[in-house]
């Protein structure tokens, strides 16, 4: 053991007894920023991307999270891999930062359930045809009617 190094089985000199692990440091902290719908979609969404890394039918997990709105979500999303032609990037369900692609899915429903068609199509223009944009708005619409509000 290096002369400066703490001893294993002591807490460090710097670290005081308040700030040791406990379980609840290394609990998921809640997506920064976004409140507690969107937070959940971008869940579903995780959900459904790990599902589908892993092979299996990505539509139960949105299902048991989302209710009835799983199905819009589940068309939106099968209808943007579609057009995109390339996996999304989606992290795991409790990763702790926003991918481009997930803050992109989160702003389009909340773009389509303000009725902010410009918007939405601002974001998709760069990744599909114009005529997929007007399905996956629709889409998106329908979703946010049937998210829980918060």
């Amino acid at each position: 053991m290096h002369p400066l190094e703490p001893a294993r089985h002591e807490p460090a000199r710097h670290e005081p007894a308040a700030f040791r692990a406990t379980p609840a440091a290394f609990l998921p902290l809640p997506v920064p920023a976004r409140p507690a719908g969107e937070r959940l979609l971008l869940l579903a969404v995780r959900v459904w991307g790990s599902g589908r890394r892993q092979g299996v039918c990505p539509h139960h997990g949105p299902a048991a999270l989302l209710g009835p709105a799983a199905r819009p979500l589940n068309t939106l999303l099968d209808t943007l891999c579609a057009a995109v032609g390339e996996p999304l990037m989606l992290l795991a369900p409790r990763a702790l930062a926003i991918t481009p692609d997930e803050a992109m899915l989160l702003d389009l429903v909340e773009c389509a359930g303000r009725g902010d068609t410009a918007g939405a199509r601002t974001l998709l223009a760069d990744r599909v045809p114009r005529a997929v944009q007007d399905r996956l708005i629709d889409h998106a619409g329908r979703l946010a009617l049937l998210l829980p509000s918060g």
